[in-house]
């Protein structure tokens, strides 16, 4: 009977990072199918030509988490992960960050030398997705305590969020700002995914993110 409950439980962890990994990926790439449809397929090249130079960082983000998850999971088998060690998480999130933006920067500078008359504006288009870095980092990092604390229906949820967000935005902002309309569609449902439902459904995860860019 016990290891029956312990397979239900498996079964019911796995489907739940199955769906939440699911609706990650639509809404990483549900803006490109509304820009093709508002834009055309010229836009479509621009936007996965300047997407693929910022994904390389999701690399970054993958590494850290398979070095540190383990120790996690090890750890909050003891007792529940910590909130210090939530904050120095995200402060080690961030400090990762800002040391890929002189990188992001010189990515552009390379795309346009490289690749500026066949995809014009390229580089205001790369340094526009910055921000995905981040986003990526913090999202790494709330998966990783939302695992070892056993809340993957509300890991679910947040990227449930994120994708009708991403939808919405890009349906309004895409017919009239273009790539950058999808740019901006894919912010703002990365940064409700993220942070925005914390600070309304987990005060713990968004206190833990403000004190780590305060430093308090």
């Amino acid at each position: 009977m016990v290891d029956g409950d312990k397979a239900r439980k498996l079964l019911s962890i796995g489907s739940f990072v199955v769906l939440a990994g699911l609706l990650n990926m639509v809404q990483a790439r549900c803006e490109v199918f509304i820009l093709e449809r508002f834009a055309g397929m010229e836009a479509v090249g621009l936007y996965f030509g300047s997407l693929r130079f910022i994904e390389l960082f999701d690399a970054l983000g993958m590494i850290a988490v398979t070095i540190y998850l383990p120790r996690l999971l090890i750890s909050s088998n003891k007792n529940k992960a910590s909130n210090e060690a939530l904050v120095l998480t995200y402060r080690v999130a961030l400090v990762l960050y800002a040391c890929t933006i002189p990188v992001i920067i010189a990515m552009a500078v390379a795309a346009h030398l490289l690749l500026g008359d066949k995809f014009v504006g390229i580089h205001w288009l790369i340094l526009a997705m910055a921000y995905r870095p981040l986003f990526a980092f913090l999202g790494l990092t709330r998966s990783m305590y939302m695992l070892a604390e056993d809340r993957l229906r509300y890991g679910a949820l947040c990227s449930l969020v994120g994708l009708v967000i991403s939808v919405a935005a890009a349906l309004l902002l895409i017919p009239r700002f273009g790539v950058y309309g999808a740019a901006m569609s894919a912010f703002l449902g990365f940064f409700c995914s993220n942070l925005g439902i914390d600070a309304l459904l987990n005060r713990t995860y968004f206190r833990a993110f403000v004190r780590a860019v305060t430093f308090k």
